[in-house]
């Protein structure tokens, strides 16, 4: 490369001197007058263009030299006489010819020049070359341990490169021996390459083999290659046997390694395929044209289609419903993306759900699948059961099984909403101060019993009275339980509290109702016996009065007896009305203005000291249907006991309001029932009652006033009447500040009949005392028939008697002429008074009847109130009370009892 750009420089030097000897010889011509003998000169400059050796520079040069000649004719000097013009021309011409010759000549000369220079250098590069070769061949060999041999059969002489005795573990120049040659192999391998060598050397066969050297020479297995072919000479015989070694210890090692990794890779794919055929996953593959190519039992099991069924048939065909499901959206997703995907999707043809992964390769697609129906299940159970722990009324606490705390108790892991809605406390609030819903009626020996119990790990039911933010105490019922995992071991603690504040209140009422109702159950069976002996005790006192006028003192013992009775008579009419027992007769009643009737009643009652105000509101008070004589006594009541809780003075307030009770106020009051009613307030300002007390003061005979102040049926009387009227009474009160009674009456809505309306005088006329009527009396108390006997006769009546149903009945029967029936109601001897009355009435249609009891737990009494059409003497009664009802039971016209 050298050499040839320094030849470049001189033929480039050579050729501008040329040019620059061209201009010099044209400018010499222009200026000499020896113009004849220029041309020749041109020559030289064609010389030094032929030396630069650039034959295409040689022709404008040459032209140039011809073109300058001729043109000297003109550009020239004239020259001197000696020389005529045509030896001038002819100079010229011949200069011109030489000139071209010369150009000729010269232009095949650099020709033959620059074919001796090709040869010359392509010989220098395929020299070159040459030695490269040799230098990679020396290289290549070196480095791939390859090189020749020969063997010249003749002299049986071996001879070997140095990179083959390096092989052969020999010097370099080492010529050895057929024998000693093949010696160097292995013993098992030393047969083939002597048959290989002798087929050779003998028939002119070509070998190539691969031969093992001795162990003992080499540390490891060596291996080499050797190839051979025959030599010939001109008569065809081998003379030679030629060729390479090659040691391709690492090709064999390779390949080794290589079996050895296919041979490890068939083991994992064997074990590959045991695992899939055996794994509880499902799995397939899928080639590019979405043909099945494998699927493991598993697969067949869940798709419920086998092998042989799918293999080579493409999983849209298989499964038709899978195109434009998820599963299409997501294999075709993987495939076009090269990442792999999973997902869950519902097959509707199975009515199962898949967890499905998917792997895109080259070969297509891989898919694991299971079948997650029963987990999405338990997942949705597990889903719904916090939704309906979370939502749940009753609060759930769940802590650890072990006591990890500082304080020494159990972690607190969770609590639902109803926590903080029950308690007011956040759960954070529990969860670092457990304790804090303890107070001073949080039962410790309860406490105590549930730790024992978990302390056993036993489930256990408890009730606690644990306190709200507001300080509210609220009652809990809880169930504790122990919860296992699954070795068997006690982790955590499920605590389920709901509050029963609201039921254990409930339970209080109802509990108060009951032992009410028994009272009153007795009550009413003692005043019923008590009316009776006053009945007897009263009228008899009341003869004896009017028979006494001579003898003062036994007078006025006998009116101590009369007053006796009635008062007696009196606690009999309360004990009744507590136990709903006595017999009313509702009228539809304008309540205002019965109210505002009795404002001077109540001004007289109260005294100075107390101002009264009476508000009946804005609007028309509904009118309802009650007995108004027993309304006015228990707002005299309500009167009376405010008096009494306003020793220095004070003001009463009656309020009157048409209300409307809900569903949700009749919920928590389980005596009323939702709907319209009359409420009528009387409200004090005195020292109002305790808490304590405030639970018991509709009890009979429970009074908070001084000894001997009260009875205490005051306000049982009160709650008795209005609940046998279906109403309702509140009360409230504060100490020190008062108290107020609320009574709810039924609105009257016009459809319950009064017994003003149903039964009345026939003809107006007002009753006499005493007649001439033939009355039958029947009663079994024989003190109460005689005492009414002898009363009716010293009226003037015709009187027989009978001490039950059946006599009654006989006489009846003997003796058509009596007009009245006055029966008692309750008899023994299987007959009551309304079965004698029906009877007897169904025989002789124009018979009267007037009942008389003491007691209305009976047939003619429903609810406490008189059936239509009866007529009722109440025990005890008086003489007068006798011969009034008597004579208006027979003024009015007979009616069905």
């Amino acid at each position: 490369m050298h050499r040839r750009g320094s030849t470049g420089r001189r033929a480039r030097f050579a050729l501008g001197l040329a040019w620059l000897a061209l201009a010099a010889i044209a400018l010499a011509d222009v200026r000499t007058p020896l113009g004849f003998s220029h041309g020749t000169f041109y020559l030289l400059a064609l010389v030094i263009a032929a030396a630069s050796g650039h034959r295409r520079a040689l022709f404008p040069i040459t032209l140039a030299a011809s073109g300058l000649t001729l043109m000297g004719l003109v550009t020239s000097p004239a020259a001197p006489d000696a020389f005529p013009i045509g030896y001038v021309l002819g100079n010229r011409l011949v200069s011109i010819v030489m000139i071209l010759v010369a150009g000729v000549l010269l232009h095949r000369q650099i020709g033959a020049l620059d074919a001796v220079r090709t040869g010359r250098d392509e010989l220098e590069q395929a020299n070159e070359a040459l030695a490269r070769s040799t230098r990679l061949v020396a290289i290549a060999g070196a480095t791939a341990r390859i090189d020749g041999w020969s063997v010249d059969l003749l002299r049986q002489e071996v001879t070997w490169s140095d990179v083959v005795a390096e092989i052969h573990g020999t010097p370099h120049g080492h010529r050895p021996t057929i024998e000693e040659a093949i010696g160097f192999y292995h013993p098992d391998d030393q047969p083939t390459i002597s048959a290989a060598f002798s087929a050779c050397a003998e028939a002119g066969a070509p070998f190539d083999v691969e031969l093992r050297l001795r162990p003992e020479s080499h540390e490891g297995d060596v291996w080499v290659r050797a190839t051979g072919r025959a030599v010939r000479d001109a008569d065809g015989s081998v003379v030679t046997v030629e060729g390479a070694f090659q040691d391709v210890s690492d090709r064999k090692a390779i390949e080794a390694a290589a079996r050895e990794r296919d041979r490890h890779a068939h083991e994992l794919a064997n074990r590959l395929a045991q695992t899939l055929e055996s794994i509880s996953d499902a799995f397939f593959t899928l080639d590019r044209s979405w043909r099945f190519t494998y699927i493991n039992p598993q697969g067949e099991r869940l798709v419920q289609r086998s092998k042989e069924e799918l293999i080579g048939v493409s999983v849209w065909e298989a499964f038709p419903d899978v195109v434009g499901s998820p599963f299409e959206a997501n294999y075709r997703g993987a495939v076009d993306t090269g990442r792999a995907t999973s997902f869950e999707a519902y097959f509707a043809p199975l009515e199962t759900w898949f967890e499905v992964r998917a792997f895109p390769n080259r070969d297509g697609l891989a898919v694991y699948f299971q079948d997650v129906t029963l987990r999405r299940a338990d997942q949705e159970h597990l889903r719904l059961l916090g939704v309906a722990v979370e939502r749940l009324n009753d609060i759930v606490v769940i802590t650890e099984g072990e006591a990890l705390g500082p304080d020494g108790r159990p972690r607190v892991v969770y609590v639902n909403e109803a926590f903080e809605r029950i308690t007011g406390y956040a759960p954070e609030e529990l969860l670092e101060h457990p304790r804090l819903l303890h107070g001073p009626d949080t039962d410790q020996a309860e406490i105590d019993r549930i730790s024992a119990a978990l302390e056993a790990w036993q489930p256990v039911r408890a009730e606690l009275v644990k306190y709200g933010k507001d300080g509210r105490a609220i009652r809990l019922e809880i169930d504790v339980v122990p919860i296992a995992n699954a070795e068997g071991r006690y982790t955590h603690v499920v605590a389920v509290e709901r509050d029963v504040s609201e039921r254990h209140a409930l339970e209080e009422q109802v509990r108060r109702a009951q032992r009410l109702d028994s009272v009153g159950q007795l009550t009413g069976g003692v005043a019923h016996d008590f009316n009776n002996l006053l009945t007897v005790i009263g009228g008899n006192a009341e003869v004896l009065v009017e028979q006494l006028d001579e003898a003062p003192g036994q007078l006025r013992l006998a009116t101590m007896i009369s007053e006796a009775a009635a008062r007696g008579a009196e606690l009999t009419r309360a004990l009744l009305a507590f136990a709903r027992q006595q017999p009313l007769e509702p009228h539809a009643t304008d309540v205002a203005g019965l109210v505002e009737g009795l404002q001077t009643l109540f001004e007289r009652t109260l005294g100075e000291d107390v101002e009264i105000r009476i508000d009946t509101g804005e609007a028309d008070v509904w009118p309802t249907f009650i007995d108004p004589h027993q309304l006015e006594n228990s707002l005299l009541n309500l009167v009376l006991n405010a008096r009494d809780a306003m020793p220095t003075g004070g003001r009463l307030t009656i309020e009157l309001d048409n209300v409307v009770l809900d569903e949700v106020y009749a919920a928590r009051n389980d005596d009323v029932a939702a709907g319209e009613y009359v409420m009528v307030a009387v409200s004090d300002t005195g020292t109002g009652i305790a808490p304590v007390a405030l639970g018991r003061v509709f009890e009979p005979f429970y009074t908070t006033k001084a000894f001997g102040s009260g009875t205490g049926l005051g306000l049982p009387m009160v709650h008795g009447f209005i609940k046998q009227s279906r109403g309702h009474v509140s009360v409230y009160s504060e100490v020190g500040e008062g108290t107020t009674v609320r009574l709810y009456l039924p609105r009257y809505d016009g459809s319950t009949t009064s017994r003003d309306d149903a039964a009345g005088p026939a003809d107006g006329r007002v009753a006499t005392i005493g007649g001439r009527e033939t009355i039958l009396v029947v009663e079994d108390d024989p003190a109460v028939r005689s005492f009414a006997v002898d009363q009716l006769r010293a009226l003037g009546y015709d009187v027989i008697e009978a001490t039950g149903g059946a006599a009654a009945l006989a006489l009846l029967e003997d003796r058509p002429d009596v007009d009245l029936l006055f029966t008692d109601v309750v008899m023994p001897g299987g007959m009551s008074g309304k079965q004698l009355a029906d009877e007897a009435v169904a025989s002789r249609p124009a018979l009267r009847v007037l009942f008389t009891s003491g007691y209305t737990e009976d047939a003619i009494v429903h609810h406490g109130r008189l059936d239509p059409g009866v007529d009722l003497l109440t025990k005890p009664y008086r003489r007068d009370d006798l011969a009034r009802r008597v004579r208006e039971v027979l003024d009015t016209d007979a009616s069905p009892p």
